[in-house]
């Protein structure tokens, strides 16, 4: 019998692990999950998940004292995962009207996190519920149905709820970097970073804020430089996380088409609008 250095834990199946792809580690087994490694607060470490035979990229991510495994990143764990535990999928993620047939008051769908050792953990399902719905609720994952089908109803015509029809669920205001912390859980953002002495605006996105920027608060990020002061934030709504890369890609774009920018973009930005703010992102498609 093979014995393990680092306890395993259990982790109910949440709605969390299908919208935003993480599991918040319990505070009682931080120190196996994590291996021993420190993470300092607003950073992560790289992690493989082992799962049937199979590796994929996770990480481990720390902001302000809580701990979490992060795997959306790596979209064929997420698929693996949402057809793995399908009904609770199919329960997260549609209304109640459409659960019919689904096992909601059953037993709830359970996962297995075993750490191997600083580099490799290992899901497993420990319970997993099985009956005849199951083949078609993964053929729907498999073809995509659930992100587009099961939107929630609002009332016809104009007095419909505009955050229905939307992909932001919120736009914040411009904030000082004194107040980060308030902020920092937020998840699915465009962020917007803003440099007030030189005038100069990046755009980035981020499955969770403050993993992403918590180490840069004030310093060098990515083109920004440091000494900006202060940012901005759009939520996108859970079922569309797999559209961040494009969402940013065009928010860039959109920008540029305003702004003095690096990469030469056409823009109609006026000579002195183009010496008081630059754009400063450089990754990103022009589509022309």
């Amino acid at each position: 019998m093979k014995i393990y250095k680092y306890r395993p834990m259990y982790k109910k199946v949440a709605r969390a692990m299908f919208t935003v792809h993480v599991m918040t580690i319990d505070k009682e087994h931080e120190a196996d999950i994590c291996a021993g490694t420190t993470i300092k607060n607003g950073a992560s470490v790289g992690r493989k998940i082992m799962w049937e035979g199979k590796e994929y990229d996770a990480r481990i991510g720390h902001s302000k004292g809580y701990y979490q495994l992060d795997w959306g990143r790596d979209k064929n764990l997420v698929n693996k995962f949402n057809k793995t535990f399908v009904q609770s999928y199919a329960i997260s993620t549609t209304p109640p009207k459409y659960h019919r047939g689904l096992s909601r008051h059953n037993p709830q769908e359970v996962l297995s996190v075993r750490p191997l050792d600083n580099k490799r953990i290992e899901f497993g399902t420990f319970i997993k519920i099985e009956n005849d719905w199951n083949q078609l609720l993964r053929k729907l994952v498999e073809e995509n149905v659930f992100g587009w089908v099961f939107q929630k109803e609002g009332k016809a015509g104009a007095g419909r709820n505009i955050k229905e029809r939307t992909l932001i669920t919120k736009s914040s205001r411009w904030h000082d970097i004194k107040e980060f912390d308030h902020h920092a859980n937020r998840v699915n953002v465009i962020y917007y970073l803003f440099h007030t002495k030189k005038g100069l605006l990046y755009i980035g996105k981020a499955l969770h804020l403050g993993l992403r920027l918590g180490k840069d608060i004030g310093k060098k990020h990515q083109g920004m430089p440091a000494g900006w002061d202060k940012f901005k934030y759009d939520i996108v709504k859970p079922q569309y996380d797999g559209l961040l890369d494009l969402i940013e890609d065009h928010t860039i774009r959109a920008f540029a088409s305003v702004l003095r920018n690096y990469k030469n973009y056409p823009t109609i930005a006026s000579d002195e609008v183009k010496k008081k703010c630059i754009l400063v992102n450089s990754q990103w498609k022009k589509i022309l």
